[in-house]
């Protein structure tokens, strides 16, 4: 989710959000691929956002926003 006053700043926060989740979650990838949790399908696009390597404006060519 993203969250801000305008639909930018809004986009922006999800940015930093989908950013963050996919450091947590290749820091801890057996945790998110194991099955009572199994968010496997998580990992095609938060490799993605992980190859951007903190470039926002590529993550943000990622997704249709």
């Amino acid at each position: 989710f993203g969250v801000g006053p305008t639909k930018e700043v809004a986009i922006e926060s999800l940015i930093e959000t989908l950013q963050e989740y996919a450091t947590l979650y290749f820091a801890d990838l057996r945790y998110y691929q194991s099955p009572p949790v199994s968010r496997t399908s998580h990992y095609g696009p938060l490799s993605e956002v992980a190859a951007c390597a903190g470039d926002l404006l590529k993550i943000r060519g990622l997704f249709p926003l």
